[in-house]
């Protein structure tokens, strides 16, 4: 995947891979991460092993699928205070980083931690739920209003 270009196409509801002259050389359509649930991918993320990260802002979800389409696991999702997703990145740390919209012009960026890291070693869990090794945990939150 090193030497290709890896979009989301809304539209389609396609995640497709492109040579660098732009040529297609495969496509998969994300499942929803519940059995009969459609994907409406947003924003998608590449992870160091060659991973997508793909954002579902239909079913507020983020998951994890192989190159060829097959679902790895579902990251985060409603339960998870997990919005409108519109982009994800990971941090230095491997924290997830997730962009939100919503109808209402409350946009916010989110920031989830999966494993224990250095960064936040003394810090309390999440005060929701006490924080479980295979869920991702809000540690941050940023809302800024989207008037202008």
């Amino acid at each position: 995947m090193s030497n290709s270009i890896v979009v989301c196409d809304p539209t389609d509801r396609l995640i497709k891979t492109f040579d660098y002259n732009g040529n297609l050389i495969k496509k998969f359509e994300p499942c929803g991460v519940e059995d009969g649930l459609a994907c409406v991918p947003t924003g998608i993320h590449i992870l160091l092993n060659g991973n997508i990260c793909v954002c579902d802002s239909l079913n507020h979800t983020v998951a994890v699928f192989t190159e060829s389409g097959g679902l790895v696991k579902k990251l985060i999702g409603p339960t998870d205070g997990c919005g409108s997703v519109q982009q994800c990145a990971t941090g230095p740390e491997g924290h997830l980083i997730t962009t939100e919209y919503s109808v209402n012009n409350i946009h916010c960026m989110k920031i989830f931690r999966y494993n224990e890291c250095e960064c936040h070693r003394f810090r309390p869990g999440s005060s929701k739920r006490p924080p479980t090794p295979n869920r991702f945990e809000a540690v941050t939150k940023i809302s800024s209003l989207g008037k202008k």
